[in-house]
């Protein structure tokens, strides 16, 4: 029971972990493009 819901846990904790990490990459790309767009 202790492994199956210490599993779990980790399980989400990588999600979220990956979750933060698609949010960074998609906010530095949106500041990326509109930086481009200004020095146009």
């Amino acid at each position: 029971m202790f492994w199956e819901q210490n599993a779990a846990t980790n399980f989400l904790c990588v999600q979220l972990h990956f979750l933060f990490f698609v949010k960074d990459i998609f906010i530095h790309i949106i500041v990326n493009c509109k930086y481009m767009y200004y020095l146009q």
